[in-house]
């Protein structure tokens, strides 16, 4: 590698992360200023929870808005590698989050049945997790479209440009092209195999190298999302004190982001999903929880009081702040091993 290739790479570098930092930063103002009062509720004072008034139009709007965004940032973002694009799109999500008012606004309404409401607010969350998947594959294709036309400007591998082998934690990648659904989505691809790799059920692939078949590909995947899980739970207890918007959607964000860059660096896969999924997965939990925990028909008015923190969180948070923390430390994880291999081929030469 000489002067110039590390010159180029130090420049890829330094453009896509500028790039993401400040579009993701645009995104959110964007989404707040612009796209907030397209789903605003006919009752300002009430949060962004929409099928427990059986607001479908509404939520449907905001899945709209999602994708449209994944759209914009897929094309504009050729500069960046698709976690990059993701971590702004969910980000930018968020600057919607940051316009409803607190959770308690809905709890007031449904403290008579909030078994119930917590059980629909599952749904949603459902919802938003199969919407924040999509977005994910219209990034990856929408990107794939508009490459070609960026020239040198597009998006290519560091490691790649400097001719070195990608690490042992990439090597997942040619396996999942090998999978039918790849042509499809790769991005669906990607979550398949993850689900498939922790059952040991997932194929080899004839682009696996030797040893690929080793079970430490299939632990590191599952520490990998153990530590995202315990880290981010952990997390969550200790940050999330009171259930006002900034601080809930802090908490949330930051929360993810360390436990999923702290898993990564210690458990590096090319599986993000199972980091990715985290906030869906304890965003359900502690709603079911909450259900089961709350009164049920003719509970008290005060009932809502008890409700823990955590559940106060709404489905948006989980989606945008969570899932956005989520993709933001991976990828910033994925960086940083970057530039590791980097430095230490350069000293080897």
């Amino acid at each position: 590698m000489d002067q110039e290739q590390i010159r180029q790479v130090r420049h890829r570098l330094a453009i896509e992360k500028g790039g993401v930092e400040i579009l993701t930063l645009a995104a959110m103002v964007a989404v707040f200023a612009v796209a907030g009062p397209l789903v605003r509720r006919m009752d300002p004072l009430s949060a962004w929870a929409f099928l427990p008034a059986g607001e479908w139009g509404r939520l449907l709007t905001t899945v709209q808005l999602l994708w449209v965004l994944a759209a914009v940032c897929g094309a504009a973002m050729v500069f960046a590698r698709p976690e990059g694009v993701l971590t702004t799109v969910l980000v930018g999500l968020a600057g919607m989050s940051v316009a409803s008012p607190p959770m308690r606004t809905l709890l007031w309404r449904h403290q008579d049945h909030l078994s119930g409401f917590y059980l629909i607010l599952v749904g949603e969350l459902a919802l938003l997790g199969v919407a924040m998947v999509v977005a994910a594959s219209i990034v990856v294709m929408v990107g794939r479209l508009t490459r070609p036309l960026a020239g040198r400007w597009a998006w290519r591998s560091p490691l790649a440009v400097a001719g070195i082998d990608q690490s042992d934690a990439i090597n997942d990648t040619a396996r999942i092209r090998d999978l039918p659904l790849y042509k499809l989505s790769p991005d669906l691809a990607i979550v398949v195999w993850a689900v498939l790799s922790l059952t040991g059920r997932a194929p080899a692939g004839g682009a696996a190298i030797a040893g690929a078949k080793d079970p430490s590909g299939i632990k590191r995947r599952a520490a990998c999302a153990g530590v995202t899980l315990v880290v981010a739970v952990g997390l969550l207890i200790v940050l999330m004190q009171t259930a006002e918007r900034y601080q809930v959607l802090f908490a949330v964000g930051a929360s993810f982001f360390l436990a999923s860059l702290l898993a990564h660096q210690i458990f590096p896969t090319a599986c993000g999903p199972v980091m990715w999924a985290m906030p869906l997965a304890i965003g359900v939990a502690v709603y079911v929880l909450a259900a089961y925990t709350a009164g049920g028909v003719g509970a008290t008015s005060m009932d809502w009081l008890e409700t823990p923190r955590l559940a106060q969180a709404l489905p948006i948070d989980w989606i945008g702040a969570g899932g956005g923390g989520a993709v933001a430390g991976h990828w910033v994880s994925t960086r940083m091993h970057e530039t590791k291999t980097l430095e230490h081929y350069m000293q080897s030469l």
